[in-house]
């Protein structure tokens, strides 16, 4: 497959999409040695990708994941070695904000900012000062991902102190305006003789269910150079109004990705046409995905299968994990085909619910001598994902922990 089109895959079904990836994976490139890179949206999936594209392909070697953020960066770093977008991203963001904070905290603008810096009487200024420089660098992040266009002419005599703290950040960093930079790359790659350097040549965005418009007009450009496929979850083929209620609640993300997509510079091709899947009606999750599917509602009818949409109302964190582990094992007792790996388990916050996974699925016999635990229960084989620094780096915690304890000394 020639680069000159964004390829678009679309489909209700992960399964349909990861097969179709093995299948562009499977083509070579004309280069042994030449890396794919795959664009995933967070750790867990890239986990979970990483096992599915081995089954699929006996094994899963010299694929380079990556988040959408950094592969634009190192995008657009290719077009301009001087270009440094990465400068955006909110953790490297912060220590910039939190200067510039600090130098205009005497402004008549940032009156309101000081005040509730100083609410609590100014002894904890410092520590709020960060906390807020955090917040700020993680909302400049989104700025110039989703408002570039808007943001490039904020100046410093709005009136504004987010106005003016952009633009004191913006010329902290020297050339990394992001706005600049966007259009400069789309600009730039809309000509035919454009030099990437050591870019991968064949780049797949995995399991999107909506991309910034931005992130579209850059890849779909990056396309007329680069050999790039887009792999799209959708529960339904996109339109402009939706009548059920869970379509109707995510409508203007719809639209926004669907107009992105739409008016992709170059158009958007499908080479393997419709890849949605109507689940049929045989379980209360099936009936639920083909409502989806189809956009309809005020469907009635009776279910005699399993009940595999549940709610469990627990009192704790740890009795949640609890009542976790015992309906895996109920899974497990029922579909002996059933595999650990096959299961994923999601939480808004896992640093609060890891200790309590290692703890609980812990308890148990080895999962292939399972049967051999007097109460015949398995530790759970799992693996967490998502995990901040303070977790996965001893060091980083025991530095952190020591900070803590110096203001009680």
């Amino acid at each position: 497959m020639t680069p000159k089109n964004l390829n678009l895959y679309r489909s209700n079904r992960t399964e349909r999409l990861v097969a179709a990836l093995a299948d562009v994976l499977r083509a070579p490139t004309g280069d042994a040695f030449a890396r794919d890179v795959v664009v995933v949206h967070s750790q867990g999936l890239e986990r979970w990708l990483s096992m599915q594209l081995a089954h699929h392909l006996d094994i899963c070697a010299n694929v380079a994941f990556q988040f959408p953020g950094d592969l634009l960066a190192e995008a657009v770093s290719a077009w301009d070695p001087q270009a440094d977008l990465s400068g955006w991203a909110s953790d490297r963001l912060l220590w910039s904000v939190h200067a510039e904070l600090q130098r205009h905290l005497d402004r008549p603008d940032f009156a309101e900012v000081k005040r509730w810096l100083n609410d609590d009487g100014g002894p904890h200024i410092a520590r709020r000062l960060v906390d807020l420089a955090a917040r700020v660098a993680t909302l400049f992040e989104r700025y110039a991902t989703y408002r570039a266009h808007e943001v490039v002419n904020w100046t410093a005599s709005d009136g504004d102190w987010q106005h003016t703290l952009w633009v004191a950040v913006r010329d902290r960093m020297p050339g990394s305006d992001p706005a600049t930079l966007c259009n400069g790359f789309i600009d730039a790659l809309g000509g035919d003789a454009v030099d990437l350097g050591t870019l991968a040549n064949r780049i797949c965005v995995f399991s999107v269910s909506t991309l910034p418009p931005l992130h579209v007009r850059m890849l779909a450009r990056l396309a007329r150079h680069r050999e790039v496929h887009l792999f799209v979850l959708a529960g339904t083929p996109m339109k402009r109004e939706f009548e059920h209620p869970l379509l109707a609640s995510m409508g203007t993300l719809n639209r926004d990705f669907q107009d992105a997509i739409d008016s992709a510079d170059p158009p958007c091709v499908e080479p393997l046409g419709d890849l949605f899947e109507d689940p049929g009606a045989d379980t209360m999750l099936h009936a639920l995905q083909s409502d989806i599917l189809h956009d309809r509602v005020g469907v009635a009818r009776k279910l005699d299968g399993v009940a595999n949409i549940r709610v469990h109302s627990c009192h704790s964190p740890i009795r949640q994990v609890q009542v976790l582990r015992d309906v895996l094992l109920e899974l497990f007792e029922a579909d002996h085909a059933l595999q650990p790996r096959e299961i994923l388990v999601m939480t808004p916050d896992m640093e609060t619910y890891a200790p309590l996974v290692q703890a609980i699925f812990a308890d148990g016999e080895e999962w292939q001598r399972r049967d051999k635990h007097p109460g015949g229960l398995p530790a759970i084989p799992y693996r967490l994902a998502d995990r901040g620094s303070v977790a996965t780096n001893p060091a980083a915690g025991a530095l952190l922990q020591a900070l803590r304890i110096l203001p009680g000394r």
